[in-house]
């Protein structure tokens, strides 16, 4: 009978290897959305904190 606490292996050990590593293209492009998120955020939050733009006075 099968043992549940038996350890069978079902993969071989390249794709062991492989299902094991984080590709280096997901970690890049999160990185870069990211960063883009973070830069757009800051720039969003720079014009809405600065009333004085969007103010008639400020063009007299």
């Amino acid at each position: 009978m099968n043992n549940p606490t038996d350890k069978t292996e079902l993969h071989s050990e390249k794709i062991r290897n492989l299902l094991g590593e984080i590709p280096s293209s997901l970690i890049f492009w999160s990185t870069i959305i990211l960063a883009i998120t973070f830069i757009l955020i800051v720039i969003i939050l720079s014009v809405c904190s600065s009333p004085g733009i969007y103010s008639l006075n400020a063009f007299r």
